[in-house]
């Protein structure tokens, strides 16, 4: 081979061995940060667990006070009824 010939193959081996480089290199950054997209949606996924586990607990303890409330409303009713009966057996016993 001659000397051209030889410049003209180290050059393109030059190129291609920049080339290579150039994709490993631009590789890694898209493998860095596919890693972080995947930390963060990692991340968010946790987020958004605790903010339905929070949820549910919410629910739980809105079901709890309404359930409670309920019963309250229910003694408050009876307590009324009673005395009622009572205010009505006591005016009866007046009358008599």
């Amino acid at each position: 081979m001659d000397n051209s010939t030889s410049a003209i193959e180290e050059s393109i081996n030059a190129t291609i061995v920049s080339r290579i480089r150039q994709v490993t290199q631009d590789s890694k950054t898209l493998q860095d940060k596919f890693e972080k997209i995947l930390n963060i949606k990692q991340e968010q996924d946790q987020i958004a667990q605790q903010n339905q586990d929070n949820f549910e607990e919410h629910i739980t303890l809105i079901e709890a006070l309404s359930r409670k409330q309920d019963a309250q409303v229910n003694m408050i009713e009876e307590n009324k009824d009673t005395l009622v009966k009572k205010l009505n057996n006591f005016e009866q016993a007046i009358k008599t």
